[in-house]
């Protein structure tokens, strides 16, 4: 069949400007814009999409191939004004460009490829993306890489493969089949109306495929260990409310595909990481929840010890799948829809609208959920002054989430005073972060209690290898 549909031309001006922010500098206040890299590289992604379904929607129905080309050519049109932008050389239609440097922290690199690094990894195991943390060692810049937490089925024939290279698509074979993981997996299935899964997925209920694949992606973020016994520490759900999500499946694929790349796992509570690292300045007392896409996590703290942490059942996965089933569409799209950037306060279309009210019973079940957990602990929270509620993850990243939360804070009425409701200062990156630190103060103390034993000790008592657990068939 011949491709004779042209790509509609994309409006590159309107794109860079959602991408950006205008921002006064010097005395002058002379007006720059500030470029996000993140936000650019996401729009683009999204308009491709949107082109290729406005000519679906048309009528232009062709093969898979036809619709590769497609995007292949809409992103090299759009690399150009990429290209540009990057060497901040000839005009834009913002003027001055400059990118923002807060984002120069390396996410979204490949495990850490050709950067020494000091020994220990953070890992943020969240339901939607999984992030790893890693410090330079020359200047001790903490750097990130980021995967999302998903894969796609393909066929796993030999056409299929060669079709997915000449697109820049790597797959993993696997027998007969294939598959086609992260980011890229994310865009397939949205493109073609299929519903991502999840290699590493939390509780019951996951997938067969995903102790096959768990390995390649962490492979993919975290890069194998430079350094004998390298710590990972890796984030961990609280205790799950209603007892109906196991974890010890998950948590074991998990370990034995961190030993397999060389690391020793240490697992670490995630809603107690922020308290770590945002309650610095308040005695470490507070209470953190990290709002993740399969589970929301809740940690209330004194003087950083953890009197009351739990997880829900419920997240933005649940908000995304009510609003397909009550829509009639697939949650990719809602996925999508959600991660363009909306507002809770104003939603534009009818899935806006969705999205901002299950995200109120979303946050209604999770106070409600905590009065219930407060009244039943033995340890009853008692401060003797209000204190902050610091929110990380990217469930709490969508327009209106904080208004939203503090509206039915008042409602809920919690027995307990609180001052302030904030996002972390890295929302997304809190938790790897946390980790990361963990790491590296493990490693650390374990260093120096070597330079402390005398040597004949140290000697005796060398670390024992950690082995892949290998199960055999009963009988």
């Amino acid at each position: 069949m011949t491709w004779n549909v042209r790509p509609p031309r994309i409006d590159v001006d309107d794109i860079l400007r959602r991408a950006s922010s205008r921002v006064s500098v010097g005395r002058g206040g002379r007006q720059v814009s500030v470029l996000s890299r993140r936000n650019l590289d996401r729009l683009i992604h999204q308009a491709i999409l949107e082109t290729v379904q406005r000519l679906r929607d048309e009528g232009a129905r062709s093969l898979a191939e036809a619709e590769a080309r497609l995007a292949t050519e809409s992103r090299r049109e759009l690399d150009t004004l990429l290209t540009k932008v990057q060497g901040l050389g000839g005009p834009t239609p913002l003027g001055d460009v400059y990118f923002d440097p807060g984002e120069e922290e390396g996410e979204g690199g490949s495990g850490f490829d050709g950067v020494e690094l000091e020994s220990g990894r953070g890992l943020d195991l969240g339901s939607v993306h999984i992030r790893a943390s890693a410090r330079r060692k020359d200047n001790g810049q903490v750097l990130h890489s980021v995967e999302r937490n998903a894969f796609l089925e393909v066929r796993g024939d030999g056409f299929t493969q060669s079709l997915l290279r000449k697109f820049g698509i790597e797959c993993v074979v696997r027998g007969p089949k294939a598959y086609v993981l992260g980011d890229r997996a994310f865009e397939l299935a949205t493109l073609f109306e299929k519903p991502v899964r999840r290699p590493l997925k939390q509780g019951a209920g996951s997938e067969p495929e995903g102790a096959l694949l768990a390995k390649e992606l962490l492979h993919r973020v975290l890069g194998r260990a430079r350094h004998p016994d390298e710590i990972c520490a890796y984030s961990v759900p609280g205790e799950p409310v209603d007892g109906g999500q196991a974890f010890l499946y998950h948590q074991g694929v998990l370990e034995n595909a961190l030993r397999s790349l060389g690391y020793v796992p240490r697992p670490m509570v995630e809603s107690h990481l922020i308290i770590q690292s945002e309650f610095r300045d308040q005695e470490f007392t507070g209470i953190g929840i990290t709002c993740g896409g399969g589970v929301f996590n809740v940690c209330v703290a004194c003087k950083g010890i953890p009197g009351l942490t739990f997880s829900t059942s419920r997240g933005g996965d649940w908000v995304d799948e009510n609003v397909a089933r009550a829509l009639g569409m697939p949650i990719a799209e809602v996925s999508a829809s959600k991660e363009r950037g909306m507002h809770l306060y104003r939603p534009e279309d009818p899935v806006e609208g969705a999205v901002a009210i299950y995200y109120r019973y979303l946050l209604q079940d999770l106070l409600e959920t905590f009065k219930r957990k407060i009244s039943e602990s033995q340890w009853a929270p008692s401060f003797d002054r209000p204190v902050d509620i610091v929110c990380a993850g990217g469930s709490a990243m969508v327009g209106g989430f904080l208004d939203l939360f503090r509206e039915e804070l008042l409602k809920a009425q919690l027995p307990i005073q609180l001052a302030n409701v904030r996002l972390a200062e890295q929302p997304m990156q809190a938790v790897a972060t946390g980790c990361l630190r963990a790491a590296l103060e493990e490693t650390r103390t374990l260093e120096e209690t070597s330079d402390l034993l005398p040597p004949p000790v140290v000697g005796r008592a060398p670390v024992a290898p950690v082995r892949s657990l290998r199960l055999r068939p009963a009988g």
